[in-house]
């Protein structure tokens, strides 16, 4: 297993700091058979759907306690553990190791948000990772996807209809650096190839679910922002708005938790973010529908 942790955090680039940290945990579990067992009993637990996640979470709360260290630097380690068990289950159903990668680099992703907003090498969001594990999310390309049946009542646009209930996918936006629309349109064909056979003859329909959609970003964006590209790739059909900016730790790391009167600015899109919100500004999420036939969107 050690050699499998060093392997895997070299090839997902890891700080070296995280690496040393996770080892060194992993060698106290390793040394301490009570924990041990209890620790790899819960990984066989988790792929076979034998634990709820409030249990999930309950051990990592206790197994954390009882190997002196965080349960969010715990559960990273528990989901690394899971990641060897994975690859595995991609070599068995003939998935491109690729993807594998470009999956489980998510779990990197999680771990520079836990370093930039609490200070701490591990994942705050445990709660985020069962669909990974069971094979139900993928990343291709930039993107995320996994399958989900359609929540809205019947869209229809352009000649094209998506009626409720009927198989989209879910895309998701990993905090994996920039998002240009050259990597968004190559990883809708990306998709596309993977789902294709499911498919059929039918154009892809792809929805999102995020604060980047909220329709009212195009007002303060900076015009240039590759997230006003992305916006405009989907036809947004609702949106709900929110009290407070509850995403800020997303723009802002750490300094979102404060205030918005301190958080500081770098970044043009950080500026506008913060003016935004003291002049009264409104946020929220915003959800849309993009249509995808494999070389353009249609609706």
């Amino acid at each position: 297993m050690e050699l499998f942790l060093k392997s895997f955090m070299h090839e997902q680039n890891f700080p070296e700091d995280a690496r040393e940290c996770f080892l060194n945990l992993h060698n106290r579990i390793d040394k301490d058979k009570v924990i041990h067992d209890l620790v790899f009993l819960t990984v066989d637990r988790f792929f076979e759907n034998d634990i709820s996640f409030n249990d999930l979470d309950e051990f990592f709360k206790t197994c954390a306690f009882q190997a002196g260290t965080h349960e969010y630097t715990l559960a990273m380690l528990f989901f690394m553990y899971c990641a060897r068990v994975l690859e595995k289950k991609y070599l068995q159903r003939g998935i491109d190791r690729k993807i594998y990668v470009d999956t489980m680099n998510d779990l990197k992703c999680k771990l520079m948000e836990c370093r930039e907003v609490y200070g701490i090498n591990g994942t705050f969001v445990a709660h985020w990772y069962p669909q990974f594990f069971t094979l139900e999310r993928f990343a291709l390309g930039r993107l995320q996807y996994e399958k989900i049946p359609f929540p809205k009542e019947d869209y229809s646009k352009n000649g094209y209809t998506v009626r409720k209930g009927s198989i989209v996918y879910n895309c998701h936006i990993p905090s994996s650096g920039s998002l240009t629309e050259e990597m968004c349109f190559e990883s809708y064909k990306k998709a596309y190839e993977f789902y294709k056979d499911e498919l059929g003859d039918n154009p892809m329909v792809i929805v999102c679910h995020s604060w980047l959609l909220y329709p009212e970003n195009v007002d303060f964006f900076p015009k240039h922002s590759n997230i006003l590209k992305f916006m405009s790739h989907f036809d947004i059909i609702s949106y709900d708005t929110h009290d407070s900016f509850s995403e800020a730790w997303r723009v802002f790391g750490k300094n979102g938790l404060l205030p918005p009167s301190k958080w500081k600015t770098e970044t043009s899109l950080q500026r506008a973010f913060k003016k935004h919100v003291l002049s009264n500004g409104r946020t929220g999420n915003g959800y849309g529908v993009l249509i995808f036939d494999g070389e353009n969107i249609v609706n």
